[in-house]
């Protein structure tokens, strides 16, 4: 085998190890833009029941206030975005 022939082995063989490298870092990469993508999605459905759970406590509370003492209790108002006879857009 020639000193040439040698040489070119042995640069096609570092070529495709490194081809094999990045196919392996771009499978791993794809696979964490999934877990990112998911990861995304969890945190904006997690962001609604928060938001849902602080409703459900202001109520909670607010019953809670009005059963312990009827007689101090406000007299009912409408929310701002009610107070036109208009039902409050859902999302």
């Amino acid at each position: 085998m020639s000193l040439g022939t040698r040489i070119t082995a042995t640069v096609a063989f570092l070529g495709i190890c490194l081809g094999v490298l990045l196919g392996i870092d771009a499978v791993s990469a794809w696979r964490q833009v999934g877990k990112a993508q998911r990861q995304l999605q969890m945190n904006a459905i997690s962001a609604e029941l928060v938001r849902a759970a602080g409703a459900m406590a202001v109520e909670r509370g607010l019953v809670n206030g009005l059963l312990a003492d009827p007689a101090k209790a406000r007299p009912k108002r409408a929310p701002r975005c009610c107070s036109s006879g208009k039902s409050p857009r859902r999302r």
